[in-house]
């Protein structure tokens, strides 16, 4: 994974969303972060409806604290991200890394500059001595020794890269477009249950929504009688809450309006009204998403299908053959492919 340099654009205030994962409660909050950064920087840089923001996600993995910085513009464009690690026993070297790292993404000539420290109490004068000859002035005493200022610690960036920064592939936790193929199973669809393919694509809106797109294909299904068949394919558009994401698992709830053509086959029979005929329907869904190793993931899940036109199918003499019910469900299984 190749790590970006963080981007400043300009020294407006910006939003800082800050979360530590569980194991990493003793690193830094976010308040105790803010204000950190602002005293190194010497002024206020945080502002809750500002428009750009900074997003930091820290956790224990293993004997390892791993912190992720990303920074987005105003319109939400990705600028730049830093991964950070530290083998420390607690998180106090960690969090000095992050705190110079935001202040850096903010103002780095500021960032650059010493921390300001508070100036020591100014030492008592001595008193005059009383001496029978002339008083001879006392030399000053020396000022204290200023301790030695110390480098800020190395952020790890191009061109020089520190090769034990780079977390596995597997420590990521920001959202990654996914590519699936699915095979499915629905009931009440067609006649029967009926098996059927899928190809779906989930892009990320932000940490929490995502984007979902596809398409499905159920073949000929007959009915009992094996004179007429009647098969399916639609495309699908919606949207997906996201309440659960980590660096392996994710938890989606789905919406999705779906369009296609619902289609019969005759085999005995002589068609009246050859053709497709039109197919809508409202699908909420659920699916659980398990990395299996590098970019390949398997999702499961199922839904709940609500067409919006039952189409009726009349043979003459023999009446309605097949009618949609009004809600269907349909299970799944896919294999799918991550999309850095």
């Amino acid at each position: 994974m190749t790590t970006e340099p963080l981007a400043h654009a300009d020294t407006a205030p910006v939003r800082l969303e800050w979360i530590r994962a569980r194991g990493a409660e003793g690193c830094v909050a976010r308040k105790d972060l803010e204000e950190r950064v602002s005293r190194r920087l010497g002024r206020t840089v945080f502002s809750d409806d500002a428009p750009g923001t900074i997003e930091g996600f820290v956790q224990r993995e293993g004997d390892m604290w791993v912190a992720h910085i990303l920074a987005r513009d105003a319109s939400g464009h990705v600028t730049g991200s830093r991964d950070l690690t530290n083998t420390a026993p607690d998180c106090t070297g960690l969090d000095a890394a992050v705190t110079l790292a935001i202040a850096l993404v903010i103002d780095p000539e500021a960032a650059m500059r010493p921390s300001p420290t508070t100036p020591p109490p100014p030492r008592p004068q001595p008193l005059p001595v009383v001496a029978p000859a002339p008083p001879s002035p006392l030399p000053p005493p020396f000022p204290p020794a200023a301790p030695p200022s110390l480098p800020p610690p190395p952020l790890c960036s191009e061109p020089r890269p520190c090769p034990s920064s780079e977390p596995p592939p597997e420590a990521r936790t920001w959202p990654r477009a996914t590519l699936d193929a699915r095979a499915l199973v629905a009931a009440s669809l067609l006649p029967g249950v009926a098996p059927g393919v899928a190809l779906d694509a989930d892009v990320p809106l932000g940490r929490w929504v995502d984007l979902t797109t596809g398409a499905f294909f159920l073949p000929e299904e007959r009915t009992q009688s094996g004179q007429i068949g009647f098969g399916l394919s639609a495309a699908r558009m919606g949207a997906c809450g996201v309440p659960l994401r980590t660096a392996r698992v994710a938890l989606s709830l789905c919406g999705d309006a779906e369009l296609g053509a619902i289609h019969a086959v005759v085999y005995a029979f002589l068609p009246t009204n050859p053709g497709d005929r039109v197919w809508a329907a409202l699908s909420p869904s659920g699916q659980l998403r398990v990395g299996v190793v590098g970019p390949l993931s398997v999702a499961a899940g199922a839904a709940l299908v609500v067409p919006l036109v039952r189409q009726p199918f009349v043979v003459q003499g023999y009446g309605t053959v097949f009618q949609e019910f009004s809600v269907a469900e349909v299970g799944f299984l896919g294999l799918g492919l991550s999309i850095p």
